[in-house]
């Protein structure tokens, strides 16, 4: 019997957000298939613990990451001799283990390249990111990119901002996909006499969460108050946005209506004991899973109309969709929800049923038909789909 083929999985985080958990599911899925999975993360934390109890082998080493705060003012001077020390750790590395495959789960994710041709083996890039900055910013990364034989794809949306006919050639698309457990029971939403509205995600400018907080002051002032529940914190190096969000609450008087959570351990129980979920983004996201996740359990969902929500909400159905970076319609669909509480249940449910059609099976299954693909030389954009379904 021939032994099992290995695949390096290398992953610009720490965490468990959204790409995070997918790099978590994936190394899980991947295993169950048959194959040898080690993870290279940059440090310990949430997800190395849950990798470590799932028996995966994880390697705290940075494979490279290309981190935006670094490439804004003094410290991108310090970023050759950081790339340099990382570059000889990974050359180390590379002499003590080998893999059939590298799986850069993230575009910023530079070393994985590096690996894989050092080895001689197929590599892949997953993209959970949609680059809105600058057309010049896109075309930079499709450069890159393009030295990948498959590039997966978080929704479509993530693809479609790509031109490069080389670039859409290896791209396949994977929905994240999400997990809930069966034991965990839901409340019935909106029964509350102040409903408890929810955010989950990294507190940033992306996300949008100043924009709800306007939404939810508004609200107030015409008389249906709200408690909102900001789940998840800041990057290490952008606490000056969070002390931004906790200012905005001051000047508006919320600070018995505002609660920031921090990182939560427990994201899927306090959701399931919310009302509503709001994904207020002001630039499109790559996907949504926080947006998933609340639809499984059933809870009327709000997002902003751009990118990958688009792939999953359909509006005044299964969730209500926005203009992103407009507080007006987001207060108008707060109240809505709020004043219309059986259709907003009636949508939840429906939401639940949409939620199944973006499972961790489907992710899973999705992306090892690429690891196949690329493992027995079909990538490359040879062969379109060549064994996968492109979406």
């Amino acid at each position: 019997m021939s032994p099992p083929r290995r695949v390096l999985i290398a992953h610009s985080g720490g965490d468990l957000y959204g790409s995070d958990l997918v790099c978590l599911r994936v190394a899980i899925g991947a295993r169950e298939a048959g194959w040898d999975v080690d993870v290279m993360i940059p440090r310990h934390g949430a997800l190395s613990e849950a990798l470590e109890a799932a028996g995966i082998r994880s390697h705290i080493l940075d494979p490279i990451v290309l981190r935006r705060s670094e490439l804004r003012g003094a410290r991108a001077a310090l970023v050759p001799a950081r790339w340099g020390k990382q570059l000889a750790a990974l050359r180390q590395f590379s002499g003590r283990r080998r893999s059939d495959l590298v799986h850069s789960n993230t575009s910023m994710v530079l070393g994985g390249l590096w690996l894989a041709r050092r080895w001689h083996v197929p590599h892949l890039s997953h993209v959970h990111e949609i680059f809105w900055q600058h057309r010049a910013v896109v075309g930079g990364v499709e450069r890159l990119l393009v030295r990948s034989d498959a590039i997966i794809c978080a929704s479509k949306a993530v693809r479609e901002q790509f031109r490069s006919p080389a670039c859409r050639r290896r791209c396949r698309v994977a929905h994240s996909g999400v997990e809930v457990p069966d034991v965990l029971v839901a409340t019935t939403p909106l029964m509350r006499a102040v409903p408890r509205v929810v955010c989950v995600g990294r507190l940033s400018d992306l996300k949008g969460q100043d924009l709800l907080i306007d939404a939810v002051h508004r609200c107030a002032a015409n008389g249906q108050p709200m408690d909102l529940h900001l789940v998840g914190d800041v990057y290490a190096a952008e606490d000056q946005h969070k002390r931004r969000l906790q200012a905005q609450v001051r000047r508006l008087g919320l600070q018995d209506v505002v609660h920031f959570e921090g990182e939560r351990r427990d994201v899927l129980r306090f959701v399931a004991d919310s009302d509503v979920l709001v994904l207020p983004s002001r630039r499109p996201e790559a996907f949504g899973m926080a947006l998933v996740e609340a639809m499984a359990l059933a809870r009327p969902v709000i997002a902003s109309a751009a990118g990958g929500p688009l792939e999953i909400v359909t509006h005044g159905r299964d969730g209500l969709l926005v203009a992103p970076g407009s507080i007006r319609e987001l207060a108008d669909a707060l109240r809505q929800l709020v004043d219309e509480p059986e259709r907003a249940r009636a949508m939840g449910e429906q939401a639940r049923r949409r939620a199944r059609s973006f499972t961790v099976a489907a992710m899973v299954d999705a992306v090892l038909a690429v690891y196949d693909e690329v493992a027995d030389g079909r990538g490359r954009g040879g062969r379109e789909g060549g064994g996968v379904r492109c979406v």
